[in-house]
């Protein structure tokens, strides 16, 4: 794995001289060396550095899906892009939202289980209403399996997530099913402890943070069936 700042210069070497690189990948690292992963996925995906205060995952969705965030200059203004981001969920979330979701969580596991017995993972413990609520609140409390699949159900997200130490996805919170009408968001799980988004970067600078249907279908396709081929 390059060091964080060895890979800047990697990241630049990948786009056209006059481009310059947005604020928020200018300490973008390299991926791990990985073969599965570049099979997969190909060139030119980089992970954005986020904050490890315990909001990690809300930092990386929000480089993924909030318009202006490459105009902040500020890593502090970024940070507290993604806190905001945190906030209003936890505000906008009502009892039967959290309801709905659940409902769909297990459905879904109980249909691995039934799909898949030797290789569906459990069925993850639920939390009361209240209890979900005061975790989602706190900023220190980590993004759990019940907490990312009920923000991809509700704001219709296919969320993907990359493991580095096991080299492969880790399986429960997609939404596959939606990938040809919903856009789907790459993340990295570093280390099992940590969030980052993962995009690519096109030769003329442009930075890609989700992938939609048909625009990326051959990427979108190729991860599908790796996806559920590993299952």
């Amino acid at each position: 794995m390059l060091a964080a700042g060895a890979v800047a210069v990697v990241a630049a070497d990948q786009v056209e001289e006059h481009v310059e690189l947005p604020p928020s990948l200018r300490n973008a690292r390299s991926l791990p060396e990985c073969p599965e992963f570049a099979r997969v996925f190909g060139k030119r995906f980089f992970v954005m550095h986020t904050f490890g205060e315990g909001s990690c995952f809300f930092h990386a969705l929000a480089a993924a899906i909030c318009k202006g965030y490459d105009a902040l200059t500020k890593s502090k203004e970024r940070a507290a892009v993604g806190l905001a981001l945190r906030d209003s969920i936890y505000r906008y979330t009502n009892e039967q939202m959290y309801a709905d979701a659940v409902a769909y969580v297990q459905q879904k596991y109980q249909r691995h289980k039934a799909e898949r017995p030797s290789h569906a993972p459990p069925v993850p413990e639920i939390p009361s209403y209240w209890e979900f609520k005061q975790r989602l609140k706190d900023k220190a409390v980590w993004a759990d399996l019940v907490m990312i699949s009920f923000v991809a159900f509700t704001f219709g997200y296919n969320l993907l997530f990359w493991s580095d130490q096991d080299c492969q996805f880790y399986y429960g919170c997609d939404q596959l099913e939606l990938k040809n009408t919903h856009p789907t968001v790459f993340i990295l799980w570093r280390d099992r402890t940590h969030f980052e988004l993962v995009v690519r970067m096109l030769p003329d600078g442009t930075v890609e943070r989700q992938f939609h249907w048909p625009k990326h279908a051959k990427l979108l396709e190729r991860v599908e069936a790796e996806y559920r081929g590993r299952r």
